[in-house]
């Protein structure tokens, strides 16, 4: 164990670090897809007993206030960022200004940020220009297209620049940390953490501690009373917006006219281009089709375990959808989770019209005979990953204040 250190301690130890390892560790959230990832890490840090804060920075504002309550948690720092059309130049500047001001108040002793968000990106250079180490949890993710996700892909690229020590989910993105020449010995394999939420909210919905909403499970109750196959649909990717999403988007609409055995439910994301762009395709006309406002996420559990089979351009749900072994259909040209391609259970069909057509008539065939997924070869963890790092973050703290 001891060599795992020697990278990160070299980093920290070298440029002179601001702040003390009895200072707090601040995990920085800014989307509900970070909350959702980190609170399960919130809860495992707070087990080893470690001082841990959280900042929340606002960047989405109304889909992050929900996941806290839902976990049991609040955040420590709130700094409310979010306005009316905030751009990427907006978010940057504010962040870095909000950030500085926050880390040179509380002397966190770590930054852990996840992912590839604009906050994720901001408070990790924000850290680094405070030589505050940075911990990136799931880290090295790639599609080696800057413009696809954009501007996650540059994002997390840069992040792992900054970082002292990496938290790869997966074999796939280990190799690619490595590739780039980033020490082994800072880079750790854990499984990752929206697994742990996945699975905590899938029990808690189970043993009946929580409920999903009355309108949801009245929705899918109906159409299983008439014996429809049910697919979830989710399309937000910002870089499909000016004309992928219109194409995505009327494909499905011919191939739900076609099989009216076969109901699709489909959260709409709140951003009005989106919109726009369902009335264009007339989406709202097909009686197949359920347009359902944005759910919180314990009735998205819900509903992916309710469904036949998923259709996305979200990483996050990709990696959902295939730990619980849905069958789903990817929606980008290129996937930064290649592991569910590689174990079946899931296809890039990208944009393309008779690719997606295709992609649900194979489903559709499967689901009338299906085959038993072998769930030992689900490729994002067993629901572990929180606890792998705290217990990791707990030593290296340990041996960095030995060594100094």
């Amino acid at each position: 164990m001891r060599g795992i250190y020697v990278f990160a301690f070299s980093f920290v130890l070298g440029i002179g670090t601001l702040f003390g390892t009895d200072n707090p560790l601040l995990i920085v959230i800014g989307t509900r897809p970070e909350a959702i990832k980190l609170l399960p890490l919130y809860d495992a840090l707070k087990k080893e007993q470690l001082p841990v804060q959280i900042c929340s920075t606002g960047q989405h504002t109304n889909l992050v206030e929900e996941i806290f309550p839902l976990f049991g948690i609040k955040p420590s720092f709130e700094l409310k960022v979010m306005k009316e059309k905030q751009d990427l130049f907006y978010l940057t500047q504010i962040l870095l200004e909000k950030t500085k001001e926050l880390f040179q108040e509380v002397r966190p002793s770590l930054v852990i940020v996840q992912g590839d968000t604009t906050s994720a990106f901001v408070a990790a250079l924000s850290a680094f220009y405070l030589k505050i180490p940075v911990i990136h949890v799931e880290a090295g993710l790639r599609t080696y297209n800057c413009y696809a996700p954009f501007p996650e892909e540059i994002n997390r690229q840069l992040i792992s620049k900054i970082a002292t020590l990496h938290f790869a989910p997966t074999l796939v993105a280990k190799d690619a940390l490595k590739a780039e020449r980033i020490s082994e010995d800072s880079i750790f394999l854990t499984g990752n953490t929206g697994i742990d939420a996945l699975f905590f909210i899938k029990n808690r919905l189970a043993n009946q501690e929580i409920f999903p909403s009355s309108f949801l499970k009245e929705q899918l109750d109906s159409l299983k009373k008439e014996e429809k196959k049910i697919f979830l649909l989710t399309v937000h990717r910002r870089e499909s917006l000016e004309k992928d999403l219109a194409i995505s988007l009327t494909a499905i609409k011919e191939f739900l006219l076609l099989h009216p055995d076969l109901a699709i439910l489909y959260p709409v994301h709140p951003n009005p281009a989106i919109h726009q762009i369902i009335e264009k395709v007339e989406l709202q006309n097909l009686k197949n089709i359920v347009l359902l406002p944005p759910l919180s996420y314990h009735d998205l559990v819900y509903l992916l375990s309710e469904a036949d089979a998923v259709l996305t351009d979200s990483g996050g749900i990709q990696e959902e959808a295939i730990s619980l072994g849905i069958p789903t259909l990817v929606l980008r040209n290129e996937t930064d989770r290649p592991e569910g391609l590689e174990v079946g259970i899931a296809k890039l069909v990208g944009t393309n019209p008779l690719l997606i057509r295709k992609g649900m008539e194979e489903i559709l065939k499967d689901l009338r005979n299906p085959s038993k997924v072998n769930h030992e070869k689900l490729p994002y963890g067993d629901g572990t990953a929180s606890p792998k790092i705290a217990k990791i973050l707990k030593d290296y703290l340990e041996k960095l204040s030995h060594a100094q």
